[in-house]
């Protein structure tokens, strides 16, 4: 399975949850989705919103491979922290979708698994024009989630 990871879940990002996710993911390749990144503010710190747009812009993050590590107990476990509900689609903050990135290296269209806003987006969320979420944090100087 493909995951492309673009927000608190990056490797490097100090988040708990990614420093167990990377344990079980190949190295990964820079990429890019089409549409709009938005940052959410939460009490605990900020984490972004990715919004699938064909006409959009770019959202860059990384393609990573999952290794035999990885079961379906961990989808569970990524489900659970990006708030998707599988069975009950219309309450999750995110959902996990099937999605085309391209890849920057070889330019190459892969198929990958990633999580997107389930929500509206509002005024209280700040478009990220770059589409780099870790960039935002580093130019606003905002805590990541």
């Amino acid at each position: 399975m493909r995951l492309f990871l673009y927000g608190t879940l990056m490797e490097g990002s100090g988040n708990p949850t990614a420093a167990w996710l990377h344990d079980r993911l190949e190295p990964g390749l820079q990429a890019y989705a089409l549409g709009r990144l938005y940052a959410v503010e939460d009490p605990q710190g900020w984490y972004p919103a990715f919004v699938p747009d064909p006409s959009g812009g770019r959202v860059f993050g990384m393609v990573h491979e999952t290794t035999s590590r990885f079961d379906m107990s961990c989808l569970d476990v990524l489900d659970a922290y990006e708030g998707y509900q599988p069975g009950s689609p219309g309450q999750s903050e995110f959902l996990r979708q099937l999605v085309s990135v391209r890849l920057i290296e070889s330019g190459h269209l892969v198929e990958v698994q990633v999580y997107t806003w389930a929500n509206a987006v509002t005024e209280n969320q700040v478009e990220i024009a770059s589409g780099d979420f870790a960039r935002f944090l580093y130019q606003t100087r905002r805590r990541s989630y």
